[in-house]
């Protein structure tokens, strides 16, 4: 068993865990906690494929500074930093292009790779 901690949900949060006689908060967040990593995980692994080191290098420089905190940044954010921060030709061209392609669940796993890699090099 894992440690105790508390959490504080927002009511539609809260509303959307579908807690109900055999479901207690606790084991809805677990299972969604679970889900989350296993499809994350997966997805993870295709992108570590899809991507050379050099575009890895130019995302963690181009969102260095980016705070993920809501879904609406998450999605195309990464895109709308290298845009912004790397210089033109074809290197950029071909890494948008990928960015372009991507799945909501692949935008999400990218995102949580990046934050792994920048807290990992603080």
């Amino acid at each position: 068993m894992g440690r105790m901690t508390s959490l504080y949900l927002f009511s539609e949060q809260l509303d959307r865990l579908r807690v109900g006689p055999n479901r207690s908060i606790s084991a809805m967040i677990n299972k969604i906690v679970d889900r989350y990593q296993y499809l994350i995980g997966v997805e993870s692994k295709r992108l570590r494929i899809l991507f050379s080191e050099t575009e890895w290098d130019s995302m963690l420089s181009a969102t260095r500074s980016t705070t993920w905190r809501t879904t609406g940044i998450i999605l195309g954010g990464v895109f709308a930093d290298v845009e912004d921060s790397i210089g033109e030709g074809s290197d950029k061209e071909k890494l948008i292009g990928k960015l372009l392609r991507l799945t909501t669940l692949q935008e999400f796993a990218l995102v949580e790779m990046l934050e792994e890699d920048r807290d990992e090099n603080l």
